[in-house]
């Protein structure tokens, strides 16, 4: 912890001391009109990146002159290529072949409706540019990062009247079988996708087809307050309003070098709630998004957990596989770290403690 606390401090200063050159630029897309770039940046390798928690001020401001606002940052990252073996590196250096390479790395797109999912962005985003830059194909290119060039932020303000409708699923999740796509016209899809799961309507046939919903008298959550189409905020509202009644997962589809994969992005804070459901969001490329109900979480990452052909069972909190269900059971029932943190068990009153020498 105060190893954390020095390195915070740490580059705080570092990036105070080399203050890098903000301008104003030329989104890379047509659908965000605001964008300025940090550049000059000094910081080795990826300390770059901690100037984007100092953008915090100037994005909450235009944050609260719009009621909800989109953001995402491209990041030209350097590298010196490499050979395959240290002989390789040692011709290079003496011919002065050991040339800078630069590439673009893009975060995901974040959906900001107040000034705390802004500080969860800002610190995701870094996230984002980390993973794929960890990822093994800049080991495969034998890439080694110096530093970082420019940060490219992107944003513009978010209407969300545009979503909520049924969009189709990319091939490769629909073809798991794990989820359920409602085709809904109206924007209640996270309503309908959390009713599918809590009422066990994915076990009747076409669950897909919305009268399953639009008939339903439904006794068992409290909708009030809820607004459509719906994001983290409104998840939140619902959580609360239900009382432990309910937990909601929400992941996304990310794609980073022609790779996709499903990542999660929002992890709910309420434990062993009596109804619990994962929800995948979708989205096309106007903007519109999506919520899909996710019947078999496992079946839907499983290749992304186990490299091998036998099921893992995950857990909801913190994404860890395990080989076995009752293996998952103990680590829930000892409490996942991820929404627990870590704890120490103190002795019953009226037993003692013996340290070994």
């Amino acid at each position: 912890m105060y190893q954390g606390i020095r390195l915070r401090k740490s580059l705080t200063s570092y990036a105070v001391k080399y203050k890098a050159d903000v301008s104003d630029a030329t989104s890379a897309f047509s659908s965000y009109t605001n964008a300025y770039s940090i550049s000059n940046i000094k910081l080795p390798g990826l300390k770059g990146l901690s100037y984007l928690k100092y953008q915090y001020d100037k994005l909450n401001n235009f944050l609260m002159n719009n009621p909800s606002m989109q953001i995402l940052i491209n990041v030209e990252v350097k590298f010196d290529k490499t050979g395959d073996d240290l002989l390789d590196v040692i011709k290079a250096h003496a011919t002065g072949e050991f040339s800078k390479k630069t590439r673009v790395v893009r975060s995901r797109r974040y959906e900001i409706n107040n000034s705390d999912d802004l500080k969860d962005a800002l610190n995701n985003m870094a996230g984002d540019i980390e993973l794929q830059i960890e990822n093994k194909y800049f080991h495969k290119s034998n890439l080694v990062l110096k530093g970082i060039d420019k940060i490219l932020i992107q944003y513009d303000r978010y209407n969300p009247t545009r979503g909520g409708s049924s969009i189709k699923l990319p091939e490769w999740i629909a073809s798991k079988k794990a989820c359920v796509n409602i085709k809904n016209e109206d924007n209640k899809c996270l309503k309908y996708s959390i009713q599918c799961g809590i009422y066990k309507i994915y076990d009747n046939e076409h669950p897909e087809r919305d009268y399953h919903y639009k008939k339903l008298n439904d006794t068992i959550i409290n909708w009030e307050l809820m607004k459509y189409p719906a994001g983290n905020r409104d998840i939140d509202r619902l959580e609360e309003n239900n009382n432990g009644l309910i937990s909601v997962n929400v992941y996304q589809e990310y794609n980073h070098f022609g790779k996709s994969t499903i990542v999660l992005h929002r992890r709910t804070k309420v434990i062993n709630a009596t109804h619990h459901i994962d929800l995948l969001k979708i989205d096309d490329d106007s903007g519109k998004f999506h919520y899909v109900y996710v019947k078999n979480y496992n079946k839907l990452v499983g290749c992304q957990t186990n490299k091998g052909t036998n099921k893992l069972f995950h857990c909801r909190y913190c994404q860890h596989g395990f080989k076995r269900e009752n293996l998952l059971q103990k680590h829930l029932d000892n409490g996942c770290l991820a929404v627990e943190g870590q704890s120490v068990k103190m002795p019953d009153e009226g037993e003692s403690i013996e340290f070994k020498k």
